[in-house]
């Protein structure tokens, strides 16, 4: 039986992939061996990845989610503690005057402009090469149904409905409310739950010409990289350990 992958996160040294029942996560240790982890998703979990056929809007979706993933959790705080310290070094130590008010929308754009490259290049040169062959990983199991190296080295590293197809939408947020004086935390969280909703609900913007090449771009020359043989083993145990852990409900279920 055919597991339904219905998506990946990747980080440095670790990749996880996940179907609508579980989550397989393989990571290179601090002896620089591959270990790898299967947990079963809770009920609420697996509830929440079904809402799209119910009216609960995905970014508040996507934030219980986190909230029953420690893990992710940890990573979101410590990646919004990061923003805020640099927002008060900014604000009590960077002159305002007179070249550049950081007070005004310029000045925020600025900000934001240093937090998307930031990232982008923490992805380029620490996350790459794992992000890559988690989407050939998948792409290769999508099309043959195999977890065979040799066919995961085969699979396509650019993903048309990647995590990046919201990067520009939001850098477009971003400009729109600063330029119209609304960049309040409110302000930008309805933006953000705008920019799911009409992905989920209305048009994928990986369908939206320019959205999809900004996001081809993104990935063939950012955010992944050819991987080497050590990122395809670790893409390839969080594979075969969801399968695994279907095949063995399988069996379960066949038994009762």
């Amino acid at each position: 039986m055919k597991v339904n992958v219905i998506g990946g996160v990747s980080d440095s040294g670790r990749i996880s992939i996940e179907s609508d029942l579980f989550i397989s996560t393989a990571r290179i240790n601090r002896h620089g061996d591959i270990v790898q982890e299967t947990k079963r998703k809770s009920p609420f979990r697996v509830f929440l990845s079904k809402c799209s056929r119910f009216p609960i809007p995905r970014l508040v979706s996507v934030a219980l989610q986190m909230l029953g993933n420690s893990k992710d959790l940890l990573s979101s705080v410590g990646g919004f503690a990061f923003i805020y310290i640099v927002v008060f070094l900014v604000g009590k130590y960077i002159p305002r005057k007179p070249l550049l008010p950081l007070n005004s929308w310029y000045g925020d754009l600025l900000f934001a402009s240093f937090s998307i490259i930031f990232f982008l290049l923490y992805a380029r040169f620490f996350v790459a090469k794992y992000h890559a062959a988690e989407h050939m990983a998948i792409n290769s199991y999508e099309k043959t149904g195999s977890v065979d190296i040799d066919d995961i080295r085969k699979g396509k590293r650019i993903d048309i409905y990647c995590g990046g197809r919201f990067v520009f939408p939001m850098i477009l947020m971003v400009i729109l409310l600063n330029a119209l004086n609304l960049d309040s935390a409110i302000a930008y969280i309805i933006g953000l739950g705008c920019i799911f909703e009409i992905d989920s609900r209305v048009i994928k913007w990986s369908r939206i010409p320019v959205f999809a090449q900004a996001s081809w771009l993104l990935q063939k020359y950012v955010t992944t990289q050819k991987p080497g043989a050590q990122e395809l083993l670790v893409a390839q145990r969080a594979l075969q350990g969801l399968v695994a852990a279907h095949e063995e409900l399988g069996r379960e279920s066949s038994k009762s």
